[in-house]
């Protein structure tokens, strides 16, 4: 009985041991080697998946920026932002430069509010919206995001995945140590069974 019970012990440590350091080691492959390494014997080249991939990466990543931004609801969300703003702008210029004749002042306040929404209903919303047309389609937003994640280097890109995906890459680890655990534990049984 103690035999069995030994057996099944070593089984399942080993198995989650296996387990958990092939699954380290697959996350570690993920980024590492950062530059392409030749294994002679075998003739291959091997590099990290992410290292590997960053161009293909970084063009996607430009291309969901793009198409993102290209939506009517952020460009509304845009412009309506952009009129708020200057419309606060109109109204503090208009109260600043009333503040300099009390006597004007004490006439107007009460409309400055009207004022800065008639001009900018009137003036700014037209310009921005004809701002926002054109300027869609000559912003390459796409191509700005790409240049930047293929600027990156190698150990800049595993640090910026590790801060999104951590959580889910030290799981991948665990994982692979309760698996390695239940393969183990298996294994244990068969041998017993098999004594």
């Amino acid at each position: 009985m103690a035999g069995a019970l030994a057996t099944l012990l070593v089984s399942t440590l080993v198995g989650a041991l296996v387990g958990y350091v092939t699954n380290v080691v697959a996350v570690q492959l993920l980024f590492r080697p950062y530059r392409p390494v030749r294994i002679p014997l075998l003739g291959l080249r091997v590099q990290g998946l992410i290292p590997a991939k960053k161009e293909e990466f970084a063009r996607r990543l430009g291309e969901i920026a793009e198409e993102y931004l290209k939506t009517p609801r952020l460009q509304r969300d845009l412009q309506s932002s952009m009129e708020e703003a200057a419309r606060s702008a109109i109204e503090n210029a208009l109260r600043g430069m009333l503040r300099s004749n009390p006597i004007l002042y004490a006439a107007l306040e009460g409309y400055v509010a009207k004022i800065a929404d008639a001009v900018s209903e009137s003036i700014v919303s037209p310009i921005l919206q004809s701002l926002a047309s054109s300027a869609a389609g000559r912003v390459r937003v796409g191509e700005l995001v790409a240049e930047q994640v293929s600027a990156l280097d190698s150990r800049e890109m595993e640090a910026l995945f590790r801060r999104i995906a951590g959580r889910e890459l030290r799981f991948i680890e665990l994982a692979g140590l309760a698996l390695g655990a239940v393969i183990g534990l298996a294994e244990g049984l068969v041998l017993v069974a098999l004594q």
